[in-house]
């Protein structure tokens, strides 16, 4: 016997033994098959919530359709359709469970038993296939409208069986309640999360309860309901407690942070902000979101205390998490809130760019969730409801009600036409008006920059002036006791002439000071000098700055100062200004420059 015939026998063997010990691994999560025959479907799906969330979702398929072969036959033997079309669920679990197979195959496979579910009015099965077929589309193929479409029908469907006759309803109302949360429907998910907080169901886990609590929590939160919110947050931490979950603790901490700081109650929030940001830190892997955002709520607090230096430090830090989690939607209130610090701290050209960050970011998440693929779920949703009813009134009093069945399909196409196209409109509307607000506020937030810079400049001239004036005194009275009583040297004066020289220097506008100037003047003073060229086009460089600084409402000694000649000097501009624009002697000068 060669070697290889050796090494093939091993191979086979080894290949058997793998299989039978996986077969057995797998039988272990499934009691006795002939216990799960003539049972409801209530009773059987507690027995089988084990082979479902593990062996169907983690073995291969030789081990998974042996055991749905057995139960078939089992089911066939006793005359049991419930359990046959259980095997059939399985089965279908089995792809649904594997991202190797296409989509079109496993919805085909889904509709198929949903079609045998309703023509047999077998309910809860309906009900799992509906559930089944909004979460394959929804977190696995990102069909939002297709995954809405069958969640909403689930939601009719589960208002007709109690969590005795399909154990599945609290958490098929949580996963409901958690896609309308996720496309901000807070109204709509508090309607579901409540419903799944209300079920009494042998088949809850812990799992669930602390999930379903906090985004009910969140949601009222989001809704200013932050009573509401703290009842529903306070409830899923005692299970949390009770199981001594940190994470969970971590996490539910930092939302009661969140909603103390909304109350503005600074010193409870930070305390209960710290513990999620400790937590999160501890877990580098899924972490990061949550440590971003507790470090910029605490970073918000900071500002609103006046601490910019600390809300800076935290603020950074949150991007820096936010960076690590890849989950950018959580820069667009960061971004804006960094803004507000930089411009704070005086760095007006960050927070101009934080602040059209923080919009593109806006724009990227609006379109991820866009409420229109919602409103479409539910009109379609509602057509066949309707198309239902039709059916129904017609096998009644069929050749009787046909006519008047195509004006109400034709009408119903109308309205839904026109619902379309109004919410269509509304949208864009909406969409319009935010994006003319988000300008707004980019547009004032410079306006005030701009305005503080040029205050700024203004009483940097002033008191530059206020200084030569003292410092011209001073010469005065030192030249004066010189020549009379002789006791200071002329070094001493000379020195303090190069010190006046310097800061006249100093106080002149460069042409780069200029060009600065003309750009804040403009952000503040929008069109000045168009309409100035418009009206004197005959007028000179240093003619238009004098108008400029006019404007400012400063005195002919800072305009000296600023253009670097003497006060007469300026008296003699306007006088010639006065005549080549023809101004009367009615009217003032400073009118003039008041109009522009």
């Amino acid at each position: 016997m060669t070697k290889s015939t050796h090494r093939s026998k091993f191979t086979l063997t080894l290949f058997w033994c793998i299989i039978n010990i996986t077969l057995a691994y797998s039988q272990s999560n499934l009691p006795n098959i002939e216990e799960l025959t003539n049972k409801t479907h209530g009773e059987r799906a507690l027995i089988l919530t084990s082979f479902y969330e593990n062996t169907l979702a983690d073995f291969d398929s030789i081990p998974i359709f042996s055991k749905i072969k057995e139960i078939e036959a089992i089911a066939k033997k006793y005359n049991d359709r419930d359990l046959e079309l259980e095997a059939a669920v399985m089965r279908v679990h089995y792809y649904y469970y594997r991202e190797k197979f296409p989509k079109s195959f496993v919805v085909n496979k889904l509709l198929k038993l949903n079609r045998i579910a309703i023509d047999e009015n077998v309910l809860w099965l309906e009900a799992r296939m509906q559930n089944m077929l909004g979460n394959y589309l929804y977190y696995h193929q990102q069909d939002y409208a297709g995954g809405f479409e069958y969640y909403e029908k689930v939601g009719v469907l589960l208002e007709k069986m109690n969590s005795e006759e399909f154990p599945l309803k609290e958490i098929c109302l949580y996963q409901i309640g958690s896609v309308y949360y996720e496309f901000k429907e807070y109204e709509e998910a508090v309607h579901y999360l409540r419903r799944a907080s209300e079920v009494d169901s042998k088949n809850t886990r812990y799992y669930y309860k602390p999930n379903i609590n906090n985004t009910l929590g969140v949601a009222y939160s989001k809704l200013k309901k932050i009573d509401s919110s703290d009842y529903f947050l306070n409830k899923a931490m005692s299970y949390a407690n009770a199981e001594n979950d940190s994470v969970w603790i971590g996490i539910l901490s930092g939302n009661l942070g969140y909603n103390n700081y909304l109350r503005k109650d600074y010193s409870n929030a930070k305390k209960l902000l710290n513990i999620d940001l400790r937590q999160a830190l501890k877990d580098q892997e899924k972490g990061w979101g949550l440590a971003s955002d507790a470090s910029m709520n605490l970073a918000q607090i900071a500002f609103e205390q006046s601490d910019i230096d600390k809300a800076d430090s935290l603020g950074m830090l949150s991007k820096s998490y936010a960076y690590q989690s890849q989950e950018l939607y959580r820069l667009e209130s960061l971004y804006t809130l960094l803004a507000k610090i930089k411009a704070a701290t005086g760095e007006a050209q960050l927070a101009a760019i934080y602040i059209d960050s923080a919009a593109i970011i806006k724009e990227r998440v609006d379109k991820q969730y866009d409420a229109r693929i919602l409103t479409r779920a539910k009109q379609r949703v509602q057509l066949e409801q309707i198309r239902a009813k039709e059916i129904k009134t017609e096998l009644k009093t069929k050749n009787r009600i046909l006519y008047r069945n195509l004006i109400i399909l034709a009408l119903a196409v109308v309205v839904g036409v026109i619902l379309l196209f109004y919410n269509r409109y509304k949208l864009r509307s909406k969409n319009r008006e935010q994006q003319i607000n988000a300008q707004k506020e980019v547009t004032m937030l410079k306006l005030q920059m701009a305005t503080g810079r040029l205050e700024e400049f203004k009483k940097s001239i002033k008191n530059k002036n206020q200084v030569l004036e003292r410092i011209k005194t001073k010469l005065e009275l030192s030249e004066l006791e010189v020549k009379t009583l002789k006791t200071e040297s002329s070094k001493d004066i000379q020195n303090q002439d190069a010190v006046l020289e310097q800061l006249q220097e100093a106080a002149i506008l460069t042409d780069k000071d200029w060009r600065d100037f003309v750009s804040l003047f403009e952000m503040v003073h929008d069109g000045f000098f168009v309409r100035l060229k418009d009206l004197y086009p005959e007028l000179t460089p240093s003619e238009v700055r004098l108008f400029a600084l006019s404007k400012l409402n400063l005195g002919n000694k800072e305009m000296a100062l600023m253009l670097g000649v003497g006060h007469a000097a300026i008296r003699q501009i306007k006088s010639r200004l006065r005549k080549k624009i023809a101004l009367s002697k009615e009217v003032s000068f400073s009118e003039i420059v008041a109009e522009l």
